[in-house]
């Protein structure tokens, strides 16, 4: 055999080679996956989904129709507690797959979450803890360096009365360069990021009886803060 032809026999068997590769761990990150995100979820919500798609390079995930509810129901089953949510799709982009197949855990580069729809039904009227309710839980299954959100809603309802402590419409969020670390986990705010952008078409805040917060548009990045027809009542 010649070289020229070892050569070209030995380029093709390195590509069947990676193809096959590819295929193997793709087919086993599939499977793999949905056993993190059901089975082996260790929050307090059940995460179900349409659909959940690999692909092994450039190492991205897709997921449509994701829906989460409460593991635990509450006792009279007409009441609900803790986050209710869904959204569209959701991607997951450049996750370290030795980081998945070692640690049962996605680090990725970013995630981009479509027409989020969350609601949070909370026993006391305390807004303080609301980050950590919602998004503390899902931090055991997945960590970013970038959030991307686009056109989300939020509300908080108070299981005391139903009142509607926080709601708002139409956000969108840009939040680049997440670090965390021991050191800042102590924090309000237990993260660091090089960039942020929040914007939101309206906000209706009543945090007890005796005041409420209204506004039309709020857009907020690291310098600047712009709000329209802010009310106070």
């Amino acid at each position: 055999m010649s070289l020229t032809k070892k050569i070209i026999f030995g380029i093709v068997a390195f590509l069947a080679l990676m193809l096959l590769i590819n295929f193997g761990l793709n087919f086993w990150l599939t499977n793999r996956l949905p056993k993190v995100i059901k089975e082996n979820n260790k929050t307090a919500y059940h995460i179900n989904y349409d659909k959940l798609t690999v692909d092994l390079f450039p190492a991205n995930i897709y997921i449509t129709n994701v829906v989460v509810v409460p593991k635990t129901k509450p006792k009279k089953s007409i009441n609900k507690i803790g986050v209710y949510a869904e959204t569209k799709s959701i991607t997951i982009t450049s996750f370290s797959i030795w980081s998945f197949i070692f640690d049962d855990i996605i680090i990725a580069k970013s995630i981009t979450i479509d027409e989020p729809n969350v609601i949070l039904y909370k026993k006391d009227k305390n807004t303080r803890t609301i980050r950590k309710e919602v998004m503390e839980p899902f931090e055991k299954i997945i960590v970013v360096s970038n959030i991307f959100l686009h056109n989300g809603k939020l509300a908080v309802i108070s299981t005391q009365d139903d009142e509607i402590i926080l709601s708002s419409q139409k956000i969108s969020t840009i939040i680049e360069g997440i670090v965390v670390d021991d050191s800042i986990l102590e924090r309000p705010i237990p993260f660091l990021y090089d960039k942020y952008i929040i914007d939101c078409d309206s906000l209706y805040y009543k945090p007890n009886d005796f005041y409420t917060l209204k506004a039309h548009t709020i857009t907020t990045t690291n310098q600047t803060l712009h709000i329209e027809n802010f009310e106070y009542l």
